[in-house]
C-alpha cells in the first residue's frame, strides 16, 4: 500500500487543552497507520487496523478503527509529579531547586507507604533496566540502588573495575557509551572526583552520581534530608551537626550544600586535620546560612 494521508473526525474530549479547540485526526498510511497531529491530541488514543477483500475496498486494504487508550491508574499519585528531573542527570545537588525537592519527597514517602503496607510497585518501572557500575567497594549504595529497582519492576545489570574491559585499558568514556546502550539508567560510582561528571558528557542515558572520590554523593544527601523530614516533621528551623572526617566526606559535601535550601543552622566538629572544605564553606555562606566551625586537637 503506497503513503496517503487522510482526515478523519473523531471526538477527542480532554485530549487537548481547553484553549484549543478540537480538530480532526490526521493519519498518515505507509507501513502502518500513523497520527500526524500533535501530541497533545493523540497521546490517548489507539489505532488498530483490520484487514478486509471487500470488493468495495479492494485486497489489500484495510478497515482502522480509533478508540481512546484505558486510563493508567496511579495509586502513589505518580499523575501529579512533574518534578523536572524526568531524563536528567543527577551528578551533583546544585542542579537541584525547593521546588523538586518537595516533589520528590512527597513521592518517596507516598512510595515508602505503599513498602510497609506491601502494596505492589512493581508496575511502574517494568521492562526498564538500571546499570550498576561501581569502580568503588560498596554494600549499602549499590544494594540499596539494586533494591529500589527491583521494587519497581525493573531489573540491574552490575559491573565493577574487575570484570570490566578497564583491566584491558577502556577508558572509563567508553565503558558510560557502552553501558548507556544497554540500560535505561546508569549508576556510577568512582574514585576519582569529576569522574562522573565527565562520563556523562558521553552518556545517552540518565546518569546518577553514586559518589566520585571526595567530591560529592547526591543521593545520599537526598536521603538524608528526607530522614530528617520524615522523623522530625521538618527541616527548617534545625540547628544540624556534622561530626568526623568533613575533609573527605562526600557525603557531608553534598548534604551541607542541599540543606542551604532551607532555613537551617549548620555547625561542623572535626579534627583541625579534617574540617570541612574551605569551598564547601563559602558555597554555603553565599546562600545566607548561619556556621558554626569547632575544631580540635587530638
Amino acid at each position: 500500500m503506497g503513503t496517503k494521508a487522510m482526515s478523519v473526525s473523531v471526538p477527542v474530549t480532554g485530549s487537548a487543552p481547553p484553549s484549543e479547540p478540537v480538530s480532526p485526526l490526521k493519519l498518515v498510511f505507509g507501513t502502518e497507520p500513523r497520527f500526524v497531529n500533535p501530541p497533545h491530541v493523540t497521546r490517548n488514543l489507539n489505532i488498530e487496523t483490520f484487514p478486509t477483500d471487500s470488493p468495495q475496498q479492494g485486497s489489500g486494504d484495510a478497515l482502522v478503527k480509533i478508540s481512546p487508550n484505558p486510563p493508567v491508574s496511579h495509586p502513589i499519585g505518580l499523575t501529579g509529579y512533574s518534578s523536572g528531573m524526568t531524563g536528567r542527570h543527577v551528578l551533583n545537588v546544585g542542579s537541584l531547586s525547593k521546588e523538586q525537592l518537595h516533589q520528590l519527597f512527597n513521592l518517596a514517602h507516598s512510595m515508602r507507604v505503599a513498602v510497609i503496607k506491601d502494596r505492589p510497585l512493581d508496575y511502574l518501572l517494568k521492562g526498564k533496566v538500571m546499570a550498576s557500575i561501581f569502580y568503588e567497594v560498596s554494600t549499602r549504595t549499590m544494594c540499596s540502588f539494586a533494591a529500589a529497582m527491583m521494587r519497581l519492576g525493573g531489573s540491574v545489570i552490575y559491573m565493577n573495575e574487575h570484570m570490566s574491559s578497564s583491566k584491558k585499558g577502556e577508558s572509563i568514556r567508553d565503558t558510560i557509551a557502552v553501558m548507556s546502550s544497554y540500560a535505561d539508567v546508569l549508576v556510577l560510582r568512582h574514585p576519582e572526583p569529576g569522574c562522573v561528571e565527565t562520563a556523562s558528557r558521553v552518556c545517552r542515558k540518565p546518569l546518577i552520581n553514586a559518589g566520585d572520590g571526595i567530591g560529592e554523593h547526591p543521593t545520599q544527601a537526598l536521603l538524608d534530608i528526607f530522614t530528617i523530614r520524615e522523623e522530625i516533621g521538618t527541616v527548617n528551623g534545625l540547628t544540624i551537626t556534622m561530626v568526623g572526617d568533613l575533609k573527605h566526606g562526600r557525603t557531608v559535601h553534598s548534604l551541607a550544600r542541599l540543606l542551604t535550601l532551607y532555613r537551617v543552622t549548620l555547625r561542623y566538629v572535626s579534627p583541625t586535620c579534617l574540617q570541612m572544605p574551605q569551598s564547601v564553606v563559602d558555597y554555603v555562606s553565599t546562600k545566607g546560612i548561619k556556621q558554626v566551625c569547632r575544631a580540635f586537637k587530638f
